[in-house]
């Protein structure tokens, strides 16, 4: 069965042997440490300004980077902040055994992103509803459609 496959060049890639990929463009830079969980590890800087490191780790594990001057910030290509934009980022699985053989999904270049609040999309505010627009917004080239929260969440932002 094919696996879903994400790969980007920075924020935190879990490979198979349980370890996490974490990468973050700072080239201007002199440090950039890793906090995961509790404990604090150097990074490493490569030819054209990024960091890395792998470390042994946990989906749903908290981490952040940490700057010179001690400040700690998100993971700024997470994929989850449980407590809100500047709260720590968690570790996230990927994996997802796809049942269509044949899909590989579109090139990132491509992506025209919507973000969709569904009591607001239609005058009737239903997922019913909504779906039934899905066509129109392929037409117009829409890509992806991001469904704007459902319910309370932590912070207060809204969006990407």
């Amino acid at each position: 069965m094919m696996k879903a496959v994400n790969h980007r060049e920075w924020g935190a890639q879990r490979n198979q042997s349980g370890e996490t990929d974490f990468t973050i463009w700072a080239p201007a830079l002199a440090a950039v440490k890793l906090r995961l969980n509790d404990a604090e590890f150097d990074m490493h800087r490569t030819g054209d300004g990024w960091h890395h490191i792998k470390k042994n780790s946990l989906v749903g594990d908290h981490y952040c980077f940490v700057l010179a001057d001690g400040n700690r910030v998100p993971d700024p290509a997470s994929n989850q902040q449980q407590e809100g934009p500047l709260g720590p980022s968690l570790i996230v699985n990927h994996d997802f055994a796809w049942k269509n053989q044949d899909w590989e999904g579109r090139p990132w270049h491509e992506t025209i992103v919507y973000e969709l609040h569904v009591g607001t999309f239609t005058p009737e505010g239903t997922f019913a509803a909504a779906a039934g627009k899905l066509e129109y917004l392929n037409d117009i080239g829409i890509t992806v459609v991001e469904l704007m929260p459902l319910a309370t969440f932590a912070g207060n932002r809204v969006g990407l």
